[in-house]
């Protein structure tokens, strides 16, 4: 069966929506899982994904491109509002993805102290720094992705990142009593 029958069947009845989460499952949790790169949360993207994607399945294009496509969209729109939703509130090392609890820090040697002192740090920046400085480094999105989560410029997206990541190095310096230089420095990629 082809996409367009797929998606004809669903909308006039005839085809049951599972048989469309089955075909496209793994593609959007590998989507989902580039965004958060935390297998939970791709997990909860996914359903999240197929969700909105049956609420919207009727204003799907053919003439626009293929179903595959449409959903990526759908799942980078879901991606970037679950991102949006978790740079908007506290943020705690067990939200982080798997191998993520020392990004900003220097590695193993980190001590909780520094950590603690990085965390509450994050969580005391503006919403619209933190927001991008976690669409950047945790969710390892684009500049242009990081300006549209943020809603402003790609210019301004980055001086929030850098803007961010100063106050952290200070904040971690003065809470640890260590050095600034042990917080990350966000190359461009």
């Amino acid at each position: 069966m082809s996409d367009r029958e797929l998606v004809c069947g669903i909308l006039d009845g005839s085809v049951d929506y599972a048989a469309f989460v089955r075909r496209y499952e793994d593609s959007v949790y590998q989507w989902s899982f580039r965004l958060v790169r935390n297998e939970a949360d791709a997990e909860e993207l996914r359903q999240r994904t197929f969700i909105r994607a049956f609420d919207r399945l009727g204003q799907y294009d053919p003439a626009r491109g293929s179903i595959a496509t449409w959903l990526y969209r759908v799942c980078r729109s879901v991606g970037l509002n679950f991102l949006r939703q978790r740079a908007a509130g506290p943020l705690y090392l067990a939200d982080l993805p798997e191998g993520c609890a020392s990004v900003g820090l220097g590695g193993a040697q980190d001590s909780g102290a520094e950590r603690a002192a990085l965390w509450q740090a994050v969580d005391s920046l503006p919403p619209n720094q933190r927001r991008a400085l976690l669409a950047r480094v945790l969710g390892r999105l684009p500049w242009r992705e990081v300006a549209e989560s943020v809603g402003c410029c790609e210019r301004n997206a980055r001086r929030l990142v850098e803007s961010s990541l100063g106050t952290l190095r200070q904040a971690v310096a003065a809470g640890a009593g260590a050095s600034g230089s042990s917080v990350y420095s966000y190359e461009d990629q």
